[in-house]
């Protein structure tokens, strides 16, 4: 079939998927991998229609990781480098140690125990982040933490591969090992150089020519022409498009790149998923599903129980050590990659490729089940915990969480919409009186002005959901929309209720305008400039006369409620 047909099919089975499964209440990514799996028991593809399928699906983890990037501050890093890079790196080596000390107890050749093990050893960026992102957890403490431990074994991924393809003849090639390692390095040094001295004034440069669709261009063929690169270098392509999003994650530009870029990845992550079920095959997993589940079972509990006990090691509450295990504990995609490729070159046989690909994709389909079951499956462990060894449940489930570890979200704030004349002088206000608050404007000069008096600042533009949820609209007391367009200021009102039902909105507008204000009789306050100059300027006449009768401004007021 032609590209356009292969598109169509392709799209329409992740929509059914995706929608089936929010109708069950599990993540739109489970649709994605079952829609995959059905359509490849109906459809036949050919050898280059996979081919296309899994470009596509490439372009859909760039994607992914370069909008992770863009979100990435190396600070948080930073903050969790004890968990991310030595917890992560520990788990890794752990894993690959008992991997190829157990398996080769089921059958299992050397090599095959230490590819086993190696592959199994990383978990899912991709499936990983997008249920985060779903449910809404990606700022907390415990997934910063997750998805750091991820970056690192993203990272590492070149050297594993290296490792399993020297193994694959019996020795090592360390000049080959320590190149691949040097290449990784200049390449993310590069990465944060001119991420901090190039990449912010080139996009300030684009969006001053006050060009949107430019900058969301230059963002998307930047993403892959690093992923590009970093491919040729012999690094994995994952870590160069998160690398690019990391050199955009420093100008003031990001959030309104990310919000605008999301619908793209959101299609070709759909492809990618959808991909992951194409491969799976229904008549392997019949004839060998006792062997599968319990590779699942050893893999699944084995890196929980690794992750955990690191966390514990480095005196993580236990709440966050379990959370964070459960989010690591299913097997990556970089499985499929590996196995793909060691087939390619014959390091492994035909039937242990379907075996890696069968457990992979039942631990993907597996994973999002477990992650949002984290609060039942804590509050199991912990009940019996405190059943069987009350003295362990004193120790580790009595202490709460540390002030240092907590994640410090913004709650009961104001979002100002606007810095212009009248945003900025509520700003201004609210900074005076201690009111936690951040503004969303999308004139960049407006956004610099704010920056100088040290306002926390989001550019972007306030009718996109993605930007008013990095604005905590969730966790808002109270939104001022302070906007000279009357059309975006409903859109606002209509997202922003949708988002936060309770949040009170105060909002400007002017005489004679009609405004699409869902429930209008919940919104606090609505303001309009001309009526309140009236009232301040009868104030002063009224001041003149040494009258200060409130009953004059109450009667307008009720003159002007008729007249409307």
């Amino acid at each position: 079939m032609n590209l356009i047909a292969l598109l169509s099919l392709i799209l329409f089975s992740g929509v059914i998927g995706g929608v089936l499964a929010k109708k069950l209440g599990a993540p739109t990514i489970l649709g994605y991998i079952i829609a995959g799996a059905f359509l490849s028991l109906f459809v036949s593809f050919t050898a280059n229609e996979v081919e296309t399928i899994n470009n596509l699906a490439g372009i859909g983890v760039a994607l992914l990781l370069f909008s992770l990037g863009i979100e990435f501050s190396l600070n948080k890093l930073l903050n969790v480098k004890k968990y991310a890079v030595i917890g992560g790196l520990l788990q890794i080596l752990i894993t690959i140690i008992l991997g190829r000390l157990i398996f080769p107890l089921l059958g299992f050749s050397d090599y095959e125990a230490l590819f086993l093990g190696a592959v199994f050893s990383l978990s899912s960026t991709a499936v990983v982040v997008k249920i985060l992102e779903e449910i809404g957890q990606l700022e907390t403490h415990a997934s910063e933490i997750t998805i750091g431990w991820l970056i690192l074994q993203d990272i590492a991924v070149v050297l594993i591969i290296i490792v399993l393809q020297n193994f694959s003849g019996g020795n090592l090639n360390a000049l080959l090992f320590f190149e691949s390692l040097l290449k990784s390095l200049i390449l993310i040094l590069l990465a944060l150089f001119i991420g901090r001295r190039l990449i912010p004034n080139i996009l300030l440069t684009i969006v001053e020519k006050g060009s949107r669709e430019l900058l969301i261009l230059a963002a998307f063929g930047f993403c892959l022409l690093f992923a590009f690169i970093s491919e040729n270098l012999g690094i994995s392509f994952t870590l160069g498009a998160f690398l690019a999003g990391i050199m955009i994650s420093d100008s003031f530009l990001h959030y309104e790149i990310f919000s605008e870029i999301k619908p793209l990845k959101t299609i070709f992550s759909l492809l990618f998923f959808l991909s992951i079920g194409l491969l799976f095959s229904l008549n392997y997993l019949l004839s060998n599903i006792l062997l599968i589940l319990g590779l699942l079972l050893i893999v699944t509990i084995g890196k929980f129980l690794i992750v955990f006990i690191i966390n514990m090691f480095f005196r993580m509450h236990i709440r966050k050590a379990i959370e964070i295990a459960l989010s690591l504990s299913q097997i990556g995609e970089f499985a499929f990659l590996s196995s793909r490729l060691a087939l390619q070159y014959k390091w492994i046989t035909g039937d242990f490729n379907s075996l890696i690909t069968a457990v992979t994709i039942i631990s993907l389909l597996v994973s999002p089940i477990i992650i949002l079951h984290t609060d039942t499956i804590y509050e199991k462990i912990r009940d019996f915990i405190k059943r069987k060894r009350p003295m362990l449940y004193r120790k580790y489930f009595n202490n709460a969480l540390n002030e240092d570890e907590s994640k410090q979200i913004l709650r009961n704030h104001v979002i100002v919409c606007g810095f212009g004349r009248v945003g900025k002088y509520i700003a201004l206000a609210l900074q005076k009186i201690k009111i936690k608050f951040i503004v969303i404007e999308f004139n960049s000069e407006l956004v610099e002005s704010a920056k100088k008096h040290n306002i926390n600042v989001i550019y972007g533009d306030a009718t996109s959901e993605e930007i008013l949820q990095q604005a905590g609209i969730v966790n808002a007391k109270v939104m001022t929309i302070a906007l000279p367009d009357e059309e975006q200021t409903s859109e606002i009102i209509v997202k922003s209720r949708s988002l936060n039902s309770s949040i009170g909105l105060i909002v400007r507008k002017r005489h004679q305008v009609s405004l699409n204000l869902p429930e209008a009789k919940e919104i606090y306050s609505i303001i309009e400039p001309e009526f309140e100059a009236s009232m301040v300027m009868m104030e002063k006449v009224l001041k003149y006369f040494g009258k200060r009768d409130r009953k004059v401004l109450n009667w307008i007021r009720e003159i002007k409620n008729l007249i409307d």
